[in-house]
């Protein structure tokens, strides 16, 4: 993630970048048995940028796409709304 953040910060004033996991187990009974049972994982990263004053968001499920990221991001910045705020700044 440090990387994709380094590379966002190259051509956006701002960036944040995140990472979503989830889990999921659903279960099917029939007449009271068990009928199915699969258990699925998801982990996505997402970016959100200020780019000339506008706003830019990208997520991928690719582990290995941190680019492509970046790149789609600053494609939707050009049609995103304006940013009137700020991201929280990292404090260390």
């Amino acid at each position: 993630m440090e990387d994709i953040l380094a590379r966002a910060r190259k051509v956006a004033e701002e960036a944040e970048v995140f990472t979503v996991s989830s889990e999921q187990t659903p279960i099917q009974f029939e007449a009271n048995r068990l009928k199915h049972i699969q258990a699925r994982q998801a982990t996505s990263t997402a970016l959100r940028i200020i780019r000339n004053g506008r706003l830019g968001y990208a997520v991928t499920t690719e582990p290995e796409a941190g680019q492509s990221l970046v790149d789609m991001a600053v494609e939707t910045a050009e049609f995103g709304m304006p940013a009137e705020f700020e991201f929280p700044s990292s404090t260390s």
